[in-house]
Formats: structure tokens, sequence, C-alpha cells
């Protein structure tokens, strides 16, 4: 009965292409047969309908459901195996589907998981929440595939690796990056199968990742707490308006803090019985006769930009008298001292540096950390009134007297300060009891093995506050670890959060969702940039030709690097070489931008490292960490962009500018001789090199050794074009990563007189935020050059509006976040962004790979 059944409700993909198979042998060419192009992911669908009745049309035993796609008046429906209306597609990727049937006939199937619409049909109340995303499968010809691959790119709909509908027919997929000659890691034919068993472990990860988004994506989207707050005005010490989420935000933060909390929003219920009151854990099921404190604190996770430090500060501010109260009512017989301040604790972004950067002046370093203190105190002094009291936990007289810290309203620290200070005997962070804690990123403790996270949990305080837009970032332990730093009973220790909030998932998904939304919706508060309504981001693609020139040194780099990698494909070869599909789409990628400027690549030749370095830490996203070799604490991986290869004897240690600071003995700027040493404090190795300027300068002519003297770039003459059309008086931000690219487009701003600025990893916060100052203060600079990573840390860009991206990314989510400094609270004119993309090359291609496809590309980078 339960064969007949799955074989009743089973759709297979080939019965429903048999339109596309049928085919005349005498006119039919070789190639042209039916294969899948690929998969584009996350397309939203609205459920149709009667829930009931839907979700008694699907087959519960199956894993996943699959369903066709077919249009509907301009709308692509999608329809259950019986042929009736399941869902509607939504409009942008029905814009994608109708734009690649123009050029070629074409099939589409759509997947879900099956518990992830279980999940939506217990949730879904009505119509309009009734809201999912799934998989569409593309089907077609052979013949048609670039044709097809072209435009679904147009239209930002980039192919993956497809998870189903794939058995038995070939998969080729149009956006996965190819040599001549060089079969691809993942590459496949309908003779062996989709996936090799190496592949089939990569995948299983992929799945995996993939998984982890639909689940995050379904918890955010099932959270109602912000719905029914009510909006408070702040008193007369905030000087600015808050926008009305903010006023929401701030009365949940009164909630958390002072109650009452609104029953439906309790984690615990009250069961009453004969003999007395029961109150009980509504995840763990934990049983208290007395009424559980649910106070202290909680998450607040709005999107990048939308003003939780302003958000935060209202708080503090309305908050003043009670902290006044509670600082006065010392219980007796405490061993710590009350402070009624609020302790902000915040990234120091520190400079992560090998060795040799402790022989840099000190000088420049001093005012690292104090950067992001200076943001927050920057905000205080826009919004807040003057008479409130503010004083910094960090620095050499960090350790003064305990009383200089308990009658003032805010404490600013760094969580490397904190970490640094955890094992010291005379700690006076650690010997106070604050009215308050916030984490500002507080996705930095969400590992509980870090020092970081240990750091911030031995702080003593009434209340404790995360603020992160990532309350889970990687995994679902990350918000395990935010719980234990806020002390949420009976699921602040590992053990139980994995028991009652990990383990579900392996067996019941719906119930573990409604447990994960019921969590948040109790102690968290999210929103995101649309209750904004910011100016519009209107973006392009400008699609560049290559000249003759251009072209004839790109398709000889081409042919050149497949017969490299076919000529050292053994592993021992990789090992000893350090080349592969890595390294040979990096020279096609720089040549893109560089036209023949670029030097023709030689495998013997002294490679490009720098590029190869950046390009890589790159692809591993805005919140990639390295950890520092003496404290174990992990720093942003672009601030390694920054170190230089030229020092001969370096010993490979990595520290944080804390570190640095703590382990420099002489203390002070280093004197200006030509030649200093130092030993490292882990492995004592002396390290010799030459005194570092304070003030980075940036080359005024090209590198020789990369680049020709004198040479054509399409990219570049197609930037400088648009700079110059450009409207009077706009401020515009060039992004690449790589460095060697702004240099040349340094060059070409030169030659037409055009003044700019310029930031990049190469240089400490305070050289950053100097060139950020000129970019937005004078009229005379109107275009800043930036590296893209470094533009996705910390800086509010708003004073410009129009965007140049000059290479597509590996890692989407890097060139998000850079222009999502852009586009935030405090942007009142239309964003414009360009991508420029050269077409009938590897950046046409490179829009489907995300970072899973530099896994499998990355085998070749073996650079120590």
């Amino acid at each position: 009965m339960q064969e007949w059944a799955d074989s009743l409700f089973y759709l297979d993909p080939r019965e429903h292409l048999a339109p596309l198979l049928i085919e005349d042998d005498t006119e039919q060419s070789e190639g042209s047969h039916i294969c899948c192009y690929g998969m584009v992911p996350d397309v939203p669908i609205k459920l149709v309908g009667d829930m009931r009745d839907l979700q008694s049309r699907i087959n519960p035993s199956l894993p996943y459901q699959m369903f066709t796609i077919s249009e509907y008046y301009q709308y692509f429906m999608v329809k259950l195996p019986d042929g009736n209306i399941f869902a509607q597609i939504n409009e942008l990727a029905c814009k994608g589907i109708a734009e690649s049937q123009k050029v070629a006939s074409i099939e589409c199937m759509a997947f879900v998981d099956t518990k992830l619409l279980q999940h939506v049909f217990s949730h879904a109340k009505k119509p309009g929440e009734a809201t999912l995303k799934v998989e569409v499968n593309f089907y077609g010809s052979v013949d048609d595939a670039e044709l097809v691959g072209d435009k679904l790119c147009s239209e930002k709909m980039f192919l993956q690796d497809p998870e189903h509908g794939v058995e038995n027919i070939e998969y080729r997929n149009p956006h996965v990056i190819q040599f001549p000659g060089v079969e691809e890691p993942n590459s496949s034919s309908a003779n062996n199968g989709f996936q090799s068993t190496k592949v089939k472990s990569s995948q299983a990860l992929v799945n995996g990742v993939n998984d982890h988004n639909h689940v995050i994506s379904s918890i955010y989207q099932s959270l109602v707490r912000s719905r029914d707050l009510d909006t408070r005005k702040p008193g007369n010490m905030v000087q600015t308006a808050l926008l009305p989420h903010q006023a929401k935000a701030v009365s949940f933060m009164m909630q958390r803090e002072q109650g009452p909390t609104p029953p439906e929003f309790s984690l615990w219920s009250q069961e009453r019985n004969v003999l007395t009151a029961l109150y009980r854990h509504r995840i763990t099921g934990a049983e208290s006769s007395d009424c559980p404190d649910e106070l202290g604190g909680g998450i607040l996770a709005d999107d990048m930009g939308m003003g939780k430090t302003l958000t935060t500060l209202a708080l503090i501010t309305e908050t003043l008298p009670l902290a006044h109260s509670w600082f006065q009512d010392i219980p007796a017989g405490s061993s710590k001292a009350l402070s009624r301040a609020t302790l902000v604790i915040v990234p120091s972004t520190c400079k992560y540096v090998h060795l040799f950067s402790l022989l840099r002046s000190l000088s420049a370093w001093t005012d690292l950390a104090t950067v992001i203190m200076n943001s927050w105190e920057a905000q205080i002094a826009l919004h807040i009134d003057k008479s409130i009291n503010t004083g910094k936990y960090y620095g050499k007289d960090r350790n003064s007297k305990v009383n200089e810290y308990l009658d003032l309203d805010i404490v600013f620290t760094t969580y490397h300060t904190i970490a640094y200070s955890m094992n010291k005997q005379d700690s006076l962070v650690f010997r106070i009891k604050w009215f308050r804690i916030i984490l500002d990123e507080a996705h930095m403790i969400r590992r509980r093995e870090t020092t970081l996270y240990q750091a911030a949990s031995q702080l003593s305080a009434a209340n404790r506050w995360c603020l992160t837009a990532t309350p889970i970032q990687n995994h679902l332990e990350d918000l395990g670890s935010l719980l234990a730093f806020l002390r949420i009973s009976e699921l602040e220790h590992k053990a139980a959060f994995r028991k009652h909030i990990i383990l579900p998932f392996s067996d019941d998904v719906t119930a573990a969702l409604k447990k994960v939304a019921l969590l948040l919706d109790s102690i968290c508060l999210r929103r995101t940039q649309e209750l904004l309504y910011l100016p519009q981001v209107s973006e392009r693609h400008h699609y560049i030709e290559l000249q003759e020139s251009e072209r004839r040194q790109y398709d000889r780099t081409l042919e050149d690097m497949a017969c490299i990698i076919k000529g050292r494909a053994s592993i021992a070869s990789e090992k000893r070489n350090g080349f592969g599909i890595f390294q040979a789409q990096l020279q096609l990628r720089l040549l893109c931008n560089h036209g023949t400027f670029q030097k023709p690549f030689r495998i013997n030749d002294h490679r490009d490292k720098k590029a190869e370095r950046e390009d890589f830490l790159y692809s591993l996203g805005g919140n990639a960490q390295i950890t520092c070799s003496l404290c174990g604490i992990p720093i942003p991986a672009f601030d390694l962009l920054g170190v230089s290869d030229s020092y001969s004897h370096p010993c490979g240690h990595k520290l944080c500018q804390e570190c640095i600071l703590q382990n420099d003995e002489a203390g002070g700027a280093f004197p200006e001789n030509s030649f200093l040493t130092r030993p490292c404090p882990l492995c004592k190795s002396t390290i010799e090199t030459s005194h570092c300027p304070d003030i980075q300068s940036f080359p005024e002519e090209l590198d020789d050794d990369h680049f020709n003297r004198e040479g054509y770039s399409s990219k570049m003459n197609a930037l400088i074009q648009d700079l110059e059309k450009s409207p009077s008086g706009t401020k515009s931000i060039v992004f690449s990563c790589w460095t060697r690219t702004l240099d040349l487009v340094s060059v070409h701003l030169r030659q037409q007189k055009i003044p700019f600025q310029r930031i990049d990893g190469g240089q400490v916060l305070s050289q950053r935020q100097a060139s950020m100052d000129r970019f937005v203060k004078y009229k005379e600079y109107p275009v800043l050059l930036m590296s893209t990573g470094v533009g996705a840390f910390g800086l509010n860009l708003t004073a410009a509006s129009h965007v140049y991206i000059m290479e597509p990314q590996w890692n989407p989510s890097v060139e998000s976040q850079a222009i999502g400094r852009v586009a935030r609270l405090g942007q009142n004119k239309e964003v414009t962004v360009v991508h420029y993309i050269v077409r009938g090359t590897v950046e046409v291609k490179m829009h489907s790979q995300q970072i899973r496809k530099l896994e499998l590309a990355k085998v070749g980078f073996q650079e120590k």
C-alpha cells in the first residue's frame, strides 16, 4: 500500500519533460539532447488556497515534494502532481523564467523539503503568511545551455548544483567555470550518474549549508514579537526623535528588564491544580513551584544600519533613575562593588599582524581600538544630552581605582581588553557588578571555547544585552553561546541547549522550529531594513567587450592555464607547485580588470601571492576570522591583508593589537633608525626590518613586476567614462578586492585629473578614518577607492550615492555588506550600484559561484 501511495505522488521529471525528449533522428544534431542546467535556490513562493486542502494533497512520507511550474497570465504557478495550483512564484523570479523561455524551450520543476513545508502549514494563520522558498530546476536542450544561462544571469538568477530531479539526466551547468580539456571536479554525465562519490561527500556538506539557511530563514519569518509593541517616546535626554521601529525596540528592551512579560512570550506557563500553582517551562518541561524570574536583558537583532546604537542609548537614558536606585541599594556582604554604569563592550577591530608588525611605530596604532568607541561617543554627542557621564576601561591606566567607575553612566571597553584582563589578579572590570552590560557585535562570543566568550561570561551585571544582526551566524550553537551569556535559565548550559534545541531537529523539524521561534520571540527582537523605507537602490550590470589585443591575451592565457593544470594534475605536483584551478581563475579575473597592462603569466615567474591572498580571504566572506597566536582571540581576516611579504625571516606568529601593546616592553614610538630588532614573545626568534612610516603612500606609477608601462584596459576606460558622466557633486565609491586593481584605477584617475581618496587593508584604522574624513568633508574629493572587505567593516559610507563594483566576488556577502554601508539609515539619496562584467570571460560564469564552489576550486592553494 505504501509503495502504491508513493508511486501515486511521485513525479518523474522525465515524464514531465516528455515533450522535450521527442527527437527527430533525421534533423536532431548530435549534441541536441535534454539536460538539467542546474538549480536556482531560494525562490520565494506564496501558497494559494485552503491550507488544509493543500496539506492533504502532499505525501508526508516523502523527504521532499516535487512540483511542476506553468505560466498563467504572465505569472508562473507551482502545480501539484494532480494538476491543481499549489502556489504562486514571486514577480522577480517569474521575470527570470519568462526571459529564459524567450530564447529556448525550457521546463522548470520546484522542490521543497517536506518538513519545512509542514512547518509552514502549521504556522500560517493567514493566507499572506503562507510563504516559503523552494529550489527550481531548469531543463532544456544542451544546445541552449549558454543562452539560458546568460538570460538567467541577466536577471540575477544563478544556477547551482541541483539536489533533486537529475536521475539519469545529464547535468550541464552554463554557470560553471570550465577550462579547455580540463574536467571540473564536480562534472558529470548521463553515463556516470549525477555525481561521483567524492563530489557526493562535498555535496552533502553543501546540502547541510542549504538546510541550515532554510531553517534560519524559517525561524526568522515566524517571529511575531515586534507586531504588538508600544511606541515609547524617550525622555528629554534623547534630543533626536526616534524612528517608530527604534521606539518599539526601547519598549521591548524595557519589558525584558523591568517586566511585565506578556504571557504569550513567556517561556513559563502557569498550570493550576488542586493544591498549588505550578510553573512549567514551555521548551524543556522543567517545573517550578515559584514564579521564575525571566527579566534581565535579551538580544536586539535588527539588521545592520537600523540604528541599534541610538536605540541602546535611549534605553540607557530612560533607565538612569532606576540605575541610581539600584546603585544605592548595596546588598550586605557583597564581594563586588556596584556600579550604576552600563558597560559597553565593542570590537577593537585591531590590526591582525605578523610579528614584524611589532616593529612599526606605535604612534599609528594608539587609537586603533578607540575608533569604534569614538563612534559611540559621536552618537552620544549628536543625539544625547551633554549631562551624561562616560568613561573608558582601556589602555595602560585601566587598572586604576574602582571608585572611578562606580558613578558613571556609561563605560566603554573592548572584547580584547576584558579577555586579556580575565586572569589578572588586579583586573578591575571583574571586581565590579555593573547595572548593565551590552555586547556590541555580540556574535564575537559565538564560540564557547574562545577567550572572548569566557571573559564576557565571567563579568557580573544585573542586566545583559547582545546587539547583533546575526544571532545565528553559522550554527544554532551560536545562539546557545548568547543564551549562556544572558543567563537564560534552563537553556544556558551547553548540554541542555543541545538536548532541547539542537537534537529535536533530527526527529521533528516542525516541532523543533516551533521551539526556537518560541525562544527567540521571548528574548529577541529582530526587524529588517524593509521597515526603514530607504531610498531605492538601483543596480545595473555594465557588460564590457574586450578589445582585440585584450581578447588575444585572454584566450592565450586561458589555453596556457589549461596546459599548466593538466601538466600538474598529480597530487605530488600540486603540493610542490601550489598551482591549481584557483590560481588559474585568478589570472583570468585579473586580466579582465587590467587588460594588456597585465603582464603575461608564466608559471616559473614570481607569482602574485598578494593577489592570491586577497582573493582567498575575500572568498571567505565578511565574517571570516583568524586567531591570534598568543591569546587565541579571533580577529577579522581582512586585517591580514596589510601584512607584507617582503620580510625574510618572519616566524609566522600572528598577534592582535592588544597582545602587541601588552608585550611591548619598551613602549612608545620606535626611533627613526633604519633597522630594528625585537624578539617574538612566543618563540623568541629575532625579526629585523626597517621602520615603517605612520602615513602610507600609494604608488603613482605601476609596479613593473606585475604591470606593463603601456597597455589598454576596457574596464578601466568604462569606469572613467561612468565617473565623468556622474552628476556634479556626486560622491562615488569604487570597490575592488585587489589592491593592484586599485593601483591601476589610481593611475587612470590621475591621468584624468580626478581627485580621490583611498582606503585599503594596508592601512591602520587611524589612516582609514583620516581618508574617510577627507572624502566626506571636502567636495574636492568626489571619488573614494576602497578594498571591498575593508568597506564591509564598521564604516558608514552614506556620503556616497554611486557605487562601482570592479569585479564579481566569489562570496557575494562581502559585496552586499559593502553596499549596505552606503544604503543604510542616514542615506537620503537614491543609490546607484554598477557591476562591471566582461563578456565571454570567467566573470560571466562567476555569478553562480558561491563559497562552496571555492572550497572545490581552491584545491591547489597551498601557500604556507
